[in-house]
């Protein structure tokens, strides 16, 4: 049997007539027998496997499916690896599963299939990022927006006279995400573009919504603003499925809101925070986060790299689980 792993070979030789002894020869000629050739090829593998685990978890940028896909073929050790990074650090508890999280993805994309024929999903700020990650590994085009602070908006877009308490050069935050919007669209777009956001007051969404038709010239009648939670309760009535294992409950979606509540989904999101209104001059407590943005001193395509570079161990660690509930519900 070979065995091969980053260009180091291992010939195994079973001799069962004359001693049963298990021989490894190296390429180098050098042969190790009994235990002392498991363990030196168990050694070698297990240092192999962390390193893959480290530049994974480590690396820049969403797991794409391609990344997950390899990782849970090629690599269950960092799988295992990742359930402990999700489920054993003692600092805090996710309600909402990877497993809550692939069947509310699977669900919602079969409700969003069955109420728009073409549509693409732009998931707003850190909370519904990972069910958008999930409905993304299902097939959906999904635009991230980095957004935060968007009700402080609200009066602007529906009042002019708010900006006299803001100045105009604090609302250079907002051109910048709508920028970032159009980038993100072909020329000539059909598609519905689906505002989604978890939605406790409904402010955010008209801010954005009012935001992208200012700056964009984006057709109105092609938002669409939609409550995460509000759709997920639509899609467990209408019943996409009679698999158990798929099938989302009235539990699952008290789960959801309740991390969407705490903000402890936050911590497990590979979307930064990018506040709309920019006050960094003021020393805003918040601009000292790890996972807040800043746009002081760079141009727009430095932030718009560094949104797409934007990535936390834990983020994706939990969206390797996310696609590995996928595949044993046979969905990927």
């Amino acid at each position: 049997m070979k065995i091969t792993n980053n260009n180091i070979n291992f010939y195994t030789k079973y001799n069962s007539i004359q001693n049963k002894k298990r021989e490894i020869t190296c390429p180098n000629q050098t042969t190790f027998k009994g235990l002392g050739a498991l363990a030196l090829f168990t050694k070698v593998f297990q240092n192999k496997e962390t390193e893959f685990a480290n530049r994974f978890f480590l690396k820049s940028g969403k797991p794409t499916k391609k990344d997950c896909e390899d990782v849970v073929n090629n690599h269950p050790t960092t799988v295992t690896k990742a359930y402990r990074e999700v489920f054993e650090n003692s600092s805090y508890r996710f309600d909402m599963t990877p497993n809550i999280c692939a069947k509310a993805g699977y669900n919602l994309k079969k409700y969003f299939d069955n109420h728009f024929k073409n549509y693409r999903i732009i998931s707003v700020g850190t909370s519904p990022a990972n069910i958008s990650q999930t409905m993304e590994y299902l097939g959906c085009e999904v635009v991230y927006l980095p957004i935060s602070g968007a009700k402080g908006l609200y009066e602007e877009t529906v009042r002019p006279s708010f900006l006299k308490k803001v100045q105009i050069n604090e609302l250079n935050n907002a051109k910048i995400v709508s920028e970032y919007f159009k980038s993100k669209l072909p020329k000539n777009d059909n598609k519905i573009n689906i505002l989604l956001d978890y939605k406790l007051s409904g402010k955010t969404l008209d801010v954005l919504s009012n935001i992208l038709v200012k700056n964009t010239k984006t057709d109105k009648e092609k938002l669409e603003k939609v409550s995460l939670i509000r759709a997920l309760y639509d899609a467990i009535s209408e019943n996409y499925s009679d698999n158990p294992d798929m099938q989302l409950t009235k539990k699952d979606i008290e789960a959801i809101n309740s991390d969407c509540v705490s903000q402890i989904l936050e911590r497990a999101s590979n979307v930064p925070h990018f506040q709309l209104i920019d006050r960094e001059n003021r020393n805003v407590v918040h601009w000292e986060k790890d996972n807040y943005i800043s746009s002081k001193g760079k141009t727009k395509n430095k932030i718009f790299q560094e949104f797409e570079k934007y990535s936390t161990k834990l983020g994706r660690a939990y969206g390797l689980c996310a696609y590995n509930e996928l595949r044993k519900m046979g969905l990927v």
